[in-house]
């Protein structure tokens, strides 16, 4: 893994033409995920939603790992999310994600490397815009 943490993040909106019906499109799911994502989604209780958190780690994962490889190819099949562990494996190596979801939204973000304590900020401490 990188010594160096780089950041990526999706953010999808659920509110979107089509985002709703796309767990339905077999052709689109076999493109975009492993076995054992296609499982995950098959169990899951709301599984629009599991679609769309695993679609936005493997775009925020692809966007962390580019910023070492900009010439990366990115094949979603190949970045496989691991739901449970918050991590998705890659050809480079493991990535960490974090998401945090409204009703109309889910946000990833994705990291290499270890987070450094120095980013963590909790909402009272960050930085004002």
């Amino acid at each position: 893994m990188p010594p160096i943490t780089r950041l990526g993040n999706d953010l999808v909106d659920l509110s979107a033409p089509g985002a709703a019906d796309k767990v339905r499109d077999l052709r689109f799911l076999n493109r975009i995920l492993a076995p054992a994502e296609q499982e995950w989604l098959a169990r899951s209780e709301r599984p629009d939603r599991a679609l769309w958190r695993l679609w936005s780690a493997k775009e925020a994962a692809f966007k962390a790992w580019s910023r070492f490889d900009p010439a990366l190819i990115f094949a979603h099949s190949r970045f496989e999310v691991d739901p449970e562990d918050g991590s998705v494996r890659t050809p480079q190596g493991t990535c960490r994600v974090h998401w945090r979801e409204q009703e109309d939204w889910i946000h990833c973000l994705a990291w290499t490397g270890e987070f450094p304590e120095r980013v963590r900020a909790s909402p009272r401490t960050a930085p004002r815009p």
